[in-house]
């Protein structure tokens, strides 16, 4: 597991260079800058940028450099369905709030909320839910009962072991996720600074924190 880890970790790392690649690149060839978000790889600055299909093309150049740098680590067998999962519709996972509800509690909840639920299969505390809608319009979330966390985001809580009354720092908190998942398994008891270089994202962590 630390050494998949590991590889996850250095591939998201790895992306986010690439992406910054493809901005400098766009500055000095072409004399423009990119959004940060790429969305102009969805067509939404063609007429602003009439060069953008040069600068794709030396982005998924350098995209196939990582992936067969990411097979060398973890081979074809296992890169194949990491690719496949990584293009599919993430699932909505939340977070088990058991500081104010068990999970079975929750289940039943969601239930009478017309939501329909799931255990996730190897996170604890963790469902997989359908059919929510908006889920700020929903009793149970406004309560703070649950918040939405990827199951790979309390990996690093899980493998942390973080046990009761520790201090904690989350240096990249925000949207919250992680330090909530922390503060559940510190029982509530400890301290956690929560931080994050973007000002307009801890405001979220706030919002999530009060709920």
């Amino acid at each position: 597991m630390p050494v998949v880890s590991a590889v996850c970790i250095i591939f998201v790392f790895s992306i986010m260079f690439v992406m910054k690649k493809i901005q400098e690149i766009a500055i000095a060839e072409y004399d423009y800058p990119l959004p940060d978000d790429l969305t102009f790889m969805k067509g939404d600055y063609k007429e602003s940028y009439p060069d953008y299909l040069a600068a794709i093309n030396r982005l998924d150049e350098n995209v196939g450099k990582l992936i067969e740098k990411l097979k060398s680590y973890v081979g074809k067998a296992k890169l194949e369905p990491m690719l496949l999962a990584n293009n599919q519709a993430p699932d909505t996972v939340v977070q088990v709030n058991t500081l104010k509800i068990t999970r079975e509690e929750l289940v039943q909840v969601l239930t009478e909320e017309g939501v329909g639920v799931q255990n996730h299969p190897w996170a604890p505390d963790c469902l997989i839910l359908t059919g929510t809608g908006n889920l700020e319009r929903l009793e149970s979330f406004r309560q703070g009962l649950y918040y939405v966390q990827d199951a790979a985001a309390k990996l690093s809580v899980l493998c942390a072991r973080i046990p009761a009354g520790a201090a904690v720092l989350d240096c990249c908190a925000a949207p919250g996720g992680k330090s909530f998942a922390a503060a559940i398994a510190m029982e509530g008891k400890g301290q956690i600074t929560s931080c994050d270089v973007h000002d307009h994202k801890t405001g979220l962590i706030t919002s999530g924190a009060a709920r």
